[in-house]
């Protein structure tokens, strides 16, 4: 890809990631991941979608794996809206990871956002 000077979209590596994790599920060898896929297409339009280890695949404008599927989830649904500012995202990322930390008492309380 960084020779012939073509760039794929986001959207593009979503697609070929669920390919790949349904190939693997149908040969009976899953790669027992999820795959959270996010960035910015052509036109500037935001992308961000999921890859479970079956190939399943969903676009949102929050996503989270693992427990935070469960427990951090309907907290940023709530609290999304289109002009979110970054300060306010990362303010919503930690109060999600507060939250979890709670609920989980094998976690670690350190969190880094870059």
């Amino acid at each position: 890809m960084y020779d012939d000077g073509s760039r794929l979209q986001p959207s593009e590596i979503h697609q070929y990631l669920s390919r790949v994790m349904y190939a693997r599920r149908s040969k009976v060898n899953p790669l027992w991941n999820q795959l959270v896929i996010g960035g910015v297409g052509q036109d500037n339009v935001p992308f961000l979608g999921l890859v479970d280890l079956y190939g399943s695949t969903y676009q949102d404008n929050t996503l989270a794996t693992g427990y935070g599927a469960y427990i951090a989830q309907p907290l940023l649904r709530k609290a999304w809206r289109p002009d979110l500012s970054e300060a306010e995202a990362r303010k919503l990322a930690k109060d999600a990871l507060r939250v979890l930390f709670y609920r989980d008492a094998r976690a670690l309380d350190k969190v880094c956002l870059l």
